[in-house]
């Protein structure tokens, strides 16, 4: 059985028509896509994190160069 909560009301969706129990299925879906979508980026943010630490730790200065609108990432700070 689904539930749906309202304010103080929750609605027992089996109690609904067909299209609002489809509707509500849809709902449920993209509910979890969103979660999903949500740690996916919290993991991706990590990694380049991650990443652009060890990439910088590479960096000499002897790659420094003074052709700056070229660059292709620009990290400000």
């Amino acid at each position: 059985m689904g539930t749906y909560k309202v304010g103080d009301n929750v609605y027992d969706v089996s109690l609904l028509d067909s299209e609002a129990q489809g509707l509500f299925g849809l709902l449920k879906d993209a509910m979890v896509k969103v979660q999903v979508s949500n740690n996916d980026v919290q993991l991706y943010q990590a990694a380049a994190q991650q990443i652009k630490a060890l990439f910088e730790d590479r960096l000499t200065d002897e790659a420094i160069t003074e052709d700056a609108e070229e660059a292709e990432i620009v990290v400000e700070g």
